[in-house]
C-alpha cells in the first residue's frame, strides 16, 4: 500500500515536470500567423442544440410577428471519470486544468442568418458552466426569437444555428451545427 502511494506521488510529480515543457512547444496553424501549444492529452467539449417538438417552427410563421422558439443546449465532455474518482482533489484539477479549482466552460450560440428578411436573436447566447466529466451533462435553456419582415416573399427559408465551446487548456471545442427550416405564411 505504501509503495503504491509513493509510486503515485512520483508519477504525479513527473507529470507536472513534463507538462510545462509541452506547453512551451508551439505549432504553427494553417493560416501561418497564429500559434497554439501542443498538449500531451486533449479532450473534447460538446454543446448540442435541441429544439422542442412543439416549437413555433412546426407551423408557418407570419411576417411582422416575433416567434419564440425554446432551445436546450446540452453540454458534455469526454474527460474520463477516472480523473475524478481515482485521483484525489486538488491533484485531478491540477493535472487537467493547471488550477486547484474546476474552471467554467464558456458556451456560445450563433446563427448564420444573412437574409434581409429574417431577424434572429437569442434571449441569451453566452453561457458558463463548470467543466464536466464523461457521463455528466448540463442542460441549459434559452429562447430564440425569429421575426420575418413584412415584405418577405412566401417561400421556405433556412439558416444554421451553431453552438461551440471556447477551447480551454487541454479541452478542445467540438462545434455543433443545426439547420433550421420554416415557411412564411400570409
Amino acid at each position: 500500500m505504501r509503495k503504491k502511494i509513493v509510486v503515485g506521488i512520483v508519477l504525479i510529480i513527473t507529470i507536472f515536470i513534463l507538462m510545462p515543457p509541452m506547453q512551451a512547444i508551439q505549432t504553427k496553424l494553417t493560416n501561418g500567423d497564429e500559434y497554439r501549444p501542443i498538449h500531451l492529452i486533449t479532450f473534447q467539449a460538446q454543446a448540442r442544440i435541441l429544439i422542442e417538438n412543439n416549437s413555433g417552427l412546426q407551423s408557418p410563421i407570419s411576417p411582422g410577428k416575433w416567434v419564440s422558439i425554446p432551445l436546450n443546449v446540452i453540454y458534455s465532455t469526454n474527460i474520463p471519470t477516472e480523473f475524478k474518482n481515482r485521483i484525489p482533489w486538488p491533484l485531478n484539477n491540477l493535472i487537467l486544468f493547471y488550477s486547484f479549482y474546476r474552471p467554467m466552460q464558456k458556451i456560445m450560440l450563433e446563427t448564420t442568418e444573412d437574409s434581409e428578411y429574417i431577424d434572429v436573436v437569442f434571449s441569451e447566447n453566452t453561457f458558463y458552466t463548470p467543466i464536466l466529466y464523461e457521463g455528466e451533462e448540463t442542460k441549459i435553456s434559452t429562447l430564440m426569437y425569429i421575426c420575418i419582415a413584412e415584405d418577405t416573399p412566401c417561400d421556405k427559408y433556412n439558416f444554421n444555428l451553431f453552438s461551440y465551446c471556447d477551447e480551454f487548456r487541454i479541452i478542445e471545442s467540438d462545434n455543433f451545427t443545426m439547420g433550421i427550416e420554416f415557411t412564411v405564411d400570409y
